[in-house]
This record gives C-alpha cells, sequence and structure tokens, in this order.
C-alpha cells in the first residue's frame, strides 16, 4: 500500500476517534502542537520508527514517555449509554501507528470484527455496501479477505465455497525540522534563510520542552507501593 493510502488509514482513525470523543484526539493550532499531543497518546517514537517515517530525520534524542492504553484514553467515554466497544479500540490502535508500514491495510480494515454488524443478514440499510468493483475483489482475493468482508448471501455470487476459498473473482521527519500533522507524518521545512532555520530550531525546542514536561509529569503520578503496616 502506498505512503498516500497509509497515511489516509492515519487519518480514518483520526475521524473514528473524533466521533466517540466528540473532540479530536490529536488537538493543536499548530502542527508542532499536534505532534505533542500525538506523543502523549502514542509515546515517544523510537529511533526505528523515525526511520521508517523518514529516513533523512536523525535526531532521536526525545525524552521517553511511555504510551497510554487506549482503554485510558477511551475511559469515560460513552454513547447512548455505552461504552467505546473493545473491536473499536483495536481497530483504532492498528490504524493510529508510527510505523506507516505496521498500519492496517483499508482491505483488512474491512474485515475487522468492528465492521461485523454492517454484514448481519438482519441489518436494515439502504445503499448496497458490497458494490465491490473487480478490482477490488481481485485485492481482497489476495489479501485472503474476501470471504470475510462480503456477507455469506454474496458468497456464491463470487464464487466462494467456504472461509478457507478466497479466490472468488476474476504526520515525515526531515532533518530540517520537526513539525506534524494528524496524518501522524511529520513534514518537512526546507531550508533557506536563516529566519527559516531559526524557526526550525525554535519549533524543534518547544517540542522537546514540551515532551520533557510531559515525562516529568507521567513520573509524578506513577502509583508508589504503600508501605507495610506495623503491628
Amino acid at each position: 500500500m502506498s505512503v498516500i493510502k497509509k497515511i489516509d488509514v492515519w487519518s480514518v482513525g483520526c475521524v473514528i476517534s473524533e466521533l466517540f470523543l466528540t473532540t479530536p484526539l490529536f488537538q493543536g493550532e499548530r502542527s508542532v502542537d499536534q505532534l505533542v499531543e500525538i506523543i502523549k497518546v502514542l509515546g515517544t517514537p523510537t529511533r526505528r520508527e523515525i526511520a521508517a517515517m523518514n529516513p533523512n530525520y536523525t535526531y532521536s534524542n526525545f525524552p521517553t514517555v511511555k504510551p497510554l492504553s487506549w482503554s485510558a484514553v477511551f475511559e469515560g467515554i460513552t454513547y447512548d449509554s455505552q461504552v467505546v466497544p473493545n473491536d473499536a479500540i483495536d481497530l483504532l490502535s492498528k490504524f493510529l501507528i508510527f510505523t506507516p508500514s505496521e498500519r492496517l491495510t483499508a482491505f483488512d480494515a474491512l474485515a475487522h470484527p468492528y465492521f461485523d454488524e454492517l454484514r448481519s443478514p438482519d441489518l436494515e440499510f439502504g445503499p448496497n455496501l458490497f458494490n465491490f468493483t473487480q478490482d477490488e475483489i481481485e485485492v481482497a482475493s489476495k489479501r485472503k479477505v474476501l470471504h470475510t468482508i462480503l456477507p455469506k448471501e454474496y458468497w456464491e455470487q463470487f464464487g466462494i465455497q467456504s472461509n478457507k476459498d478466497t479466490t472468488g473473482g476474476s504526520g515525515s521527519f526531515a532533518n530540517s525540522t520537526l513539525s506534524a500533522n494528524t496524518n501522524g507524518d511529520v513534514k518537512a521545512t526546507a531550508k533557506g534563510s536563516t529566519s527559516t532555520a531559526s524557526s526550525v530550531n525554535a519549533d524543534q525546542q518547544y517540542v522537546l520542552s514540551r515532551v520533557q514536561e510531559i515525562a516529568e509529569e507521567r513520573q509524578l503520578v506513577q502509583p508508589t507501593k504503600s508501605s507495610p503496616q506495623k503491628n
């Protein structure tokens, strides 16, 4: 899957998160603010993750921030008096990953249990959700998810015999700056004037200072072991 599609998958994760939270997951007026919010949730990216986003970016001395659990991110969030489903949290955890190549692909996402309700024979829904093109059918077949994304009533139409038969149907980092957007890939700022370099350095220092604050805050709120009671 291309980088653009991987960015789209990240964006889908952000949109679904906002639907549950009723507010953006990674809020920030500037891209550097959004980067800080991403690190708050996903933790500090490793050198390998930074290289996957942009191999030209060599700075990796960020303070260590441990990621939040996704259950903590959605703790207390309800819709119609129901908590966020575990399947939804699992899906989002597979979308919102630093390394683009490790994000769930679009077709694999369609096969995720979170969307099983859409395949229920009792579901009454207007538009046909399964009018895939021939190219899409072929891609789903190659990824071995065709039998999962299609309800059983469509299996005969596409020549699927069983769950095992899936053959039916014929925010990037850069060495010049540190800024991010809600795509989870960090954008590069072109080198040039002294003012540009100063801005880049200021942004990098801002991110480092904010990440350091988060790391210190997390250390302060870590639970401490209770002292043994004396007789």
